[in-house]
C-alpha cells in the first residue's frame, strides 16, 4: 500500500470535519456561548492546519488502487473521528478525550449512543456539531469526496467500491461522481423537507435542523434528554417516523421514483420485507401492551419499530422497561436493520432474505438430493457468491457481537452487555438497562467505550473494510 496516496485523501477528510467545527462555532456565538465557540473555532483551525500540512506532504501521490481505497476508508473514518473528538474534549471541562472520541465515532457512524447524561446542558454549538457529524456520516463522508473533491479517476472508483462494500453498489449515472452527487442531492433534499415539516409542526429552527439531520442519517442524536418524547407532539412523531422509514429504503430506489419509476421500491423484495417488518413490529408492540391503551401502544410501537429497524435510535417510549418478549423483538429489529444502499445499519434485510433462501434450498435438497434448485429473487437467479457472502457475513456478524458482549460483560450485566454489543454493531445506539433510550453510556469504563467505538466503526464499514486493516497483506507494497 502506498501511504502517501492514502493520507492525501485523508487530508481532505480532516478539512471537511474542521469546516463543520467552524460552522458549529458560528452557531454558538448568537447564544453567547463564548467558551464553546472558542473551542470549536480552535479545533477548526487546528484541523485545517493539520490537513494543509498533510496535503502538502503527500501532494505528489499516485492514483488509488483497491488496497489504497480500503486504507482510505478505514483510516479515514478513524482520522475523522479522532479530530472530531477535539471539540467535545475542549468545550467541556472534565470531559476525557476518550469520551469525546466515543461521541464523535457515534456521530459519524450514525449510531446515536451518547456519553452525556444530560445533552440539554451542552452548548448549542456542540449539539449542532453532533448533528452535522451524523449528517456527514449518513450518506458517507467518502461519497462526498467522490462527488466534489479533485481525485484521480481510478482513485474515485476504488473509494466508491470500498465505501459502499455492502450498500450503494448500483449506479444511476455512468460516472461515479454524478451518482455520488445525485445521492447527496437527494439526501440534502430529504433533510430540507423534514426540517420544513418539523418547523410547521411547532419545532424551532435549531431543533428542527438538528433532528432532521439525525432522522435522515438514521442517527438518533437529539437536543433533548427525552428524545422525541420531549416534544409530546403527534405531528412531530409522524414526520420523524416517515423520515426514519424513508432513511431505511435504498437511495437508488428513491432516486428512480423521482425519475418517474414510481414502482421501483415495490419491485424490490428487500423493500417489501423491510416495510412488512416495520408494520409487524409496530403491531406486535401494540398488542403486547407497550402503552396505556391499544391506540397509545400502536403510536409508540410504530415509532419504536421504525426507530430500531432503521437503526435511528430516537425514542418516545422507554423500551428498556418493556416486557422481555418486547425487548427481544426490539433487539431482533435492531439486529436486522434496514436495506442495503440506505443510511441504516444492521445486518440488512437483504442478507436476511438470502439466508432464508439458503435455508429453504437446503431443506429442498435434503428432500430431493438430485434436484438443482437455484435461488431466485426479484425475478432473477441469485449468484451463488452473493448467497455465500450473505451467510458468511451473518456468521462473522454474530461472532463479533458475541465476542463484544463477552468482553462487555465484565462491566455490564448480561442483558446490557449483549444489547450494547448488538446496538453498537448495528449502529442503533440505545440498548437495554442503564443504556436505554433515555440513558447514556457514561458509566461504561474506558476500555468498554473503546470497544464499543470499534464495534460502531466495524458496523458502519460493513465489517470487512475495518477488519482488513488488521491483515498484514493489506500493508505490503
Amino acid at each position: 500500500m502506498h501511504l502517501s496516496a492514502v493520507f492525501h485523501v485523508i487530508s481532505w477528510l480532516i478539512a471537511v470535519v474542521a469546516l463543520l467545527s467552524g460552522a458549529s462555532a458560528a452557531v454558538s456565538l448568537p447564544y453567547g456561548e463564548t467558551a464553546a465557540a472558542l473551542a470549536l473555532g480552535l479545533s477548526a483551525l487546528a484541523g485545517l492546519l493539520a490537513a494543509g500540512v498533510l496535503w502538502l506532504a503527500t501532494r505528489n501521490h499516485r492514483a488509488l488502487a483497491w488496497r489504497e481505497g480500503v486504507g482510505v476508508v478505514a483510516l479515514g473514518w478513524l482520522s475523522c473521528a479522532a479530530f472530531a473528538a477535539c471539540p467535545f474534549a475542549f468545550a467541556r471541562a472534565g470531559i476525557p478525550y476518550v469520551d469525546g472520541f466515543f461521541e464523535s465515532v457515534s456521530g459519524l457512524t450514525t449510531t446515536g449512543a451518547t456519553v452525556f447524561p444530560s445533552v440539554e446542558d451542552l452548548p448549542h454549538g456542540l449539539l449542532f456539531f453532533r448533528a452535522l457529524l451524523q449528517g456527514l456520516g449518513g450518506a458517507g463522508v467518502l461519497m462526498l469526496v467522490v462527488a466534489i473533491l479533485p481525485l484521480a479517476g481510478a482513485g474515485s472508483t476504488q473509494l466508491y467500491r470500498a465505501e459502499t462494500s455492502g450498500g450503494i453498489q448500483d449506479r444511476i449515472a455512468p460516472r461515479l461522481a454524478t451518482t455520488a452527487k445525485w445521492i447527496w442531492a437527494l439526501y440534502l433534499g430529504l433533510g430540507s423537507v423534514v426540517t420544513l415539516l418539523l418547523i410547521l409542526c411547532g419545532m424551532d429552527l435549531f431543533d428542527a435542523v438538528c433532528h432532521a439531520f439525525s432522522t435522515i442519517s438514521s442517527g438518533g442524536f437529539s437536543t433533548r434528554n427525552a428524545s422525541i418524547a420531549a416534544f409530546g407532539s403527534l405531528p412531530v412523531e409522524l414526520v420523524v417516523t416517515a423520515g426514519m422509514v424513508l432513511s431505511g429504503i435504498p437511495f437508488v430506489c428513491l432516486l428512480r421514483v423521482l425519475q418517474g419509476d414510481w414502482r421501483a421500491p415495490w419491485k424490490s423484495g428487500q423493500v417489501r420485507l423491510y416495510l412488512a417488518l416495520f408494520l409487524c413490529g409496530g403491531f406486535f408492540f401494540a398488542f403486547a401492551g407497550c402503552g396505556t391503551c391499544f391506540r397509545e401502544g400502536l403510536r409508540g410501537g410504530l415509532f419504536t419499530s421504525a426507530s430500531v429497524l432503521s437503526s435511528c435510535g430516537f425514542a418516545t417510549a422507554d423500551f428498556a422497561s418493556w416486557s422481555v418478549p418486547s425487548q427481544l423483538v426490539v433487539m431482533f429489529l435492531a439486529l436486522v436493520g434496514g436495506t442495503t444502499g440506505s443510511t441504516s445499519g444492521g445486518l440488512k434485510v437483504e442478507r436476511l432474505r438470502m439466508g432464508w433462501f439458503a435455508v429453504r434450498r437446503a431443506c429442498g435438497e435434503f428432500l430431493q438430493p438430485r434436484a438443482v434448485l437455484p435461488i431466485r429473487a426479484d425475478g432473477r437467479v441469485v449468484e451463488e457468491e452473493a448467497v455465500r457472502g450473505a451467510v458468511v457475513f451473518a456468521m462473522l456478524y454474530a461472532m463479533l457481537a458475541g465476542a463484544g458482549a463477552l468482553v462487555l460483560s465484565r462491566w455490564l450485566s448480561g442483558g446490557e452487555a449483549l444489547s450494547a454489543a448488538v446496538s453498537a454493531l448495528s449502529n442503533t445506539g440505545p440498548a437495554l438497562g442503564r443504556l436505554g433510550p433515555f440513558g447514556s453510556y457514561a458509566a461504561v469504563p474506558v476500555p468498554g467505550k473503546l470497544l464499543l467505538a470499534l464495534l460502531m466503526l466495524a458496523g458502519r464499514l460493513e465489517l470487512y473494510t475495518l477488519l482488513a486493516v488488521f491483515t498484514p497483506a493489506l500493508w505490503r507494497r
